[in-house]
């Protein structure tokens, strides 16, 4: 199957996802995922931080 995220980087283009997980980090599949899926970037969504905030509150 081909990744089409992977084929737009041939063109200096990049793709980020903005679902950061602890999973993602301690797992390691985030550092896998731009060779793997073409993704180059992450944009933690600012509301998860604010729950996880208030629930260390």
């Amino acid at each position: 199957m081909t990744n089409h995220l992977l084929e737009i980087s041939t063109f200096d283009q990049s793709f980020g996802i903005d679902n950061l997980s602890r999973d993602l980090t301690e797992s390691g599949k985030l550092q896998q995922m731009p060779q793997d899926q073409g993704i180059h970037g992450i944009t933690p969504n600012p509301a998860i931080f604010e729950k996880t905030r208030q629930c260390h509150l």
